[in-house]
């Protein structure tokens, strides 16, 4: 059979079945009407054919039809249930319509925020090429200072004070000089010379030993003891003090303050232990030479002692003076040398655009990117706007295809169809009786049983 129920096992067990309704049904080779007595009625078709279960898939199918036939179309529910389907896809639709508007909102800001920007990384351009220009500029004035063309000096040097430089040359000679002596002598009583060794060679030799603050025969007593290396060790020792002066200098003009601390509380306390390991020399001198009684060392007589301030003082007082005068023929190089200062003014104004153009960089990066990630907000919600059309576009097309098969079925009485056609076969069953003996019977009637629940398997009655 072409034309079958359409719903399921559990809507077939009520009143009502939907199945397909096929207006084009040929029922015209069935009886119009039949007679109310569907029993006499079966018992007088089964006559007609000796029983043959084949002839009853015929029969059922002109009840199934006819009752199709006598149908009142769609029932209530069926009605209702079109009705809200129709409402839900009009609710989708417009649904979908302000989720489309949104969409355009959406694609609205990202072009406002592509404008942007464009708008920004113009004005990052126009920025940056203003400083290169600027840079370009002082690029141009550094080569032709270096070329002689002091033009572009202007009046930006400050004119240096010639004499002041050259006095102050003489007199970081002459410090320099004083400070090589003193921290050769000083280094020697506090390091090399052994006071007790030498009081004991001094009286071998009848004589009286001393020792005294500044020893000048410091290089040549240590190159005879010492040799080459000893003479060295003196020299090396001396310069690492000036070192410490020219770092002082160094973290001053980098503004290192920490680190002119550290030299210069290191410088001193360096001062005072050379200051103290040569008055304990001294002492224990005087009491070997017998200056003085047998007196024990003690360390606290260091500060009763000005030995010990005389050295502190000539020696550290001396280094930081030496240190300021340093600074000052540095920075008073500049200004006797216009073409020096001209080239360093602009190599630091290049230094400076260059951290502006960095800076500017970094600012314009940071603003692109919140724009950035703002855009891909945006994005993200409309991708999941998108999404939402998508699922209520197939929603809509679902609604669509089940109002379409709504549409093409009509309602038919299971109870009604199942009571005509069980009439009919116990009438068709019970002439077979009486026309074949028990076994034959049997037979026929199993069969023609099987024959209608097939056909109600067929248009799926259960």
């Amino acid at each position: 059979m072409d034309n079958k129920a359409n719903g399921t096992g559990n809507e077939l067990g009520h009143t009502n079945v939907i199945v397909e309704d096929n207006s084009n049904i040929n029922v015209n080779n069935f009886p119009l009407e039949v007679s109310n007595d569907l029993q006499s009625y079966g018992a007088e078709q089964s006559a007609k054919v000796s029983g043959n279960p084949q002839v009853l898939s015929t029969h059922f199918e002109w009840f199934f039809q006819d009752a199709m036939r006598k149908a009142n179309g769609k029932s209530i529910e069926q009605q209702k249930k079109i009705d809200d389907l129709r409402k839900e896809i009009t609710g989708l639709e417009s649904n979908n319509e302000k989720l489309k508007n949104d969409i355009k909102s959406f694609e609205e800001k990202i072009d406002e925020f592509d404008e942007e920007i464009k708008n920004i990384r113009h004005k990052e351009h126009q920025e940056i090429t203003e400083k290169k220009e600027e840079i370009n500029k002082r690029q141009i004035e550094i080569d032709k200072i270096k070329n002689g063309d002091y033009s572009v000096l202007g009046t930006e040097v400050k004119p240096g004070d010639r004499i002041g430089y050259f006095i102050g040359v003489g007199i970081l000679s002459f410090l320099t000089i004083y400070l090589v002596i003193f921290y050769t002598s000083v280094i020697f009583s506090a390091f090399i010379l052994d006071p007790l060794k030498a009081a004991i060679d001094m009286a071998a030799k009848g004589g009286i030993f001393s020792i005294t603050v500044v020893n000048l025969q410091a290089i040549p007593n240590t190159y005879v003891e010492h040799g080459f290396l000893g003479v060295a060790f003196l020299l090396f020792a001396t310069f690492m003090f000036i070192a410490l002066g020219y770092l002082i200098h160094k973290f001053n003009e980098k503004k290192q303050t920490r680190k002119s601390v550290f030299v210069y509380v290191f410088t001193f306390l360096f001062d005072a232990v050379l200051a103290y390991t040569i008055v304990r020399n001294i002492h224990l001198a005087q009491v070997s030479s017998g200056t003085i009684g047998n007196t024990p060392w003690i360390w606290h007589h260091i500060f009763t002692s000005m030995d010990f301030y005389i050295i502190l003082m000539a020696g550290f007082a001396a280094y930081i003076i030496w240190g300021f005068i340093l600074e000052y023929m540095i920075s008073e190089y500049d200004n006797i040398v216009p073409a020096r200062v001209g080239i360093k003014t602009r190599e630091r104004e290049m230094a400076h655009l260059n951290e502006q153009i960095t800076g500017i960089k970094e600012n314009y990066t940071r603003i692109i990117a919140n724009l950035l990630e703002k855009i891909n907000e945006v994005k993200e919600e409309k991708n999941q706007t998108r999404t939402k059309i998508d699922n209520n576009t197939t929603a809509i097309e679902i609604k669509q295809t089940d109002i379409s098969t709504l549409e093409k079925t009509v309602s038919i009485s299971v109870g009604d169809l199942k009571t005509r056609m069980s009439q009919f076969l116990i009438g068709w069953c019970g002439q077979i009786k009486m026309t074949f003996d028990r076994n034959d019977s049997k037979t026929l009637i199993e069969k023609c049983h099987d024959k209608m629940d097939t056909f109600y398997k067929t248009i799926k009655i259960d």
